[in-house]
């Protein structure tokens, strides 16, 4: 009898764990940072594996990224233009790229190419 309430216990226990565990997925996290106050700023978004960010630079020029961390790639969204892009795997930082943009971060550095050339940069 003890023996049997000890193992739906311990089952019961489990259960929790794993369903707590489980319920992370479908919650959001937001963050902000602010490099220099009113110039600069990165806001991010996360739900699922998806991460929303907005970069705007001391211009006040922005784009907004959708990186999808589960397939390894992002959409950037610059001028009303939807522009997919493929992870490239970097020693430090993070790259993505197609045949005409590559993004790249690395610290608090953020370049946005366009054909090799410079369009956006943070």
């Amino acid at each position: 009898m003890l023996r049997n309430v000890i193992s739906k216990a311990l089952i019961a226990g489990i259960l929790f764990v794993i369903l707590l565990f489980s319920c992370q997925g479908g919650k959001t996290a937001k963050a902000e940072r602010n490099i220099d106050p009113g110039l600069r700023s990165i806001v991010s978004e996360t739900r699922n594996n998806i991460i929303y960010t907005r970069i705007t630079n001391r211009e006040g020029e922005f784009i907004d990224i959708i990186f999808n961390n589960a397939r390894n790639d992002a959409i950037l969204l610059l001028d009303g233009q939807e522009i997919p892009l493929r992870g490239v795997v970097t020693a430090s930082g993070t790259k993505y790229s197609n045949n005409q943009y590559t993004f790249m971060q690395w610290k608090d550095y953020i370049e946005l190419t366009k054909d090799g050339e410079t369009i956006f940069l943070y």
